[in-house]
């Protein structure tokens, strides 16, 4: 009993003193002094005296924004680039053939193996014949993808190297590259 005295007069107390807290008027606040974040003024100060991006982070100075700009300046050799496209695609149609292949195969191995499976008898055994020939297919699908997936990566790995000697960087193509992994 006296626990509960006590946890009433202490609600009862910190009631008390929540009202006269919001019954108080409020005091006025001081006026502070604006302040911009740590290193704004000086990027500001950059872009007023038209610096570039100093400042900025993974810029470390003017010669950066010169690189890239002297990049974008260069004249592309659109004969070679047409020629990286061209081996690239070869290159993904290659892979997208031999995916069809491989999983043309496991479906057909799949299937001649559930067909015999379902021949059996024997419940038990139609059982184990099913699981292993679900078994095996998994299996192929996974390696399948796997390759289709690595022939997709080196195609566009190539084409990003062969890019970069035409002077594209390949930067006006790439938007496709993960288009080719939903084939």
């Amino acid at each position: 009993m006296n626990k509960k005295i006590a946890f009433s007069l202490a609600l009862g107390s910190l009631l008390a003193a929540s009202i006269a807290l919001a019954q108080s008027p409020t005091p006025t606040a001081s006026p502070r002094p604006s302040r911009t974040p740590r290193g704004a003024g000086e990027m500001q100060e950059n872009n007023k005296d038209n610096k570039g991006m100093k400042g900025m982070k993974g810029m470390k100075d003017n010669k950066d924004m010169k690189e890239m700009k002297d990049k974008k300046d260069m004249k592309v050799d659109t004969a070679c680039m047409q020629k990286a496209v061209d081996k690239r695609d070869s290159s993904l149609q290659t892979a997208v053939d031999s995916y069809a292949s491989s999983a043309k195969s496991a479906l057909e191995t799949r299937k001649t193996a559930l067909k015999a499976a379902w021949g059996m008898s024997d419940t038990k055994a139609r059982r184990q014949a099913q699981k292993a020939a679900w078994e095996a297919y998994n299996k192929s699908a996974k390696v399948t993808r796997k390759a289709y997936k690595q022939d997709i990566n080196s195609a566009w790995k190539q084409f990003r190297t062969d890019a970069k000697v035409c002077h594209g960087g390949g930067s006006e193509d790439n938007d496709g590259e993960n288009a080719d992994g939903q084939l």
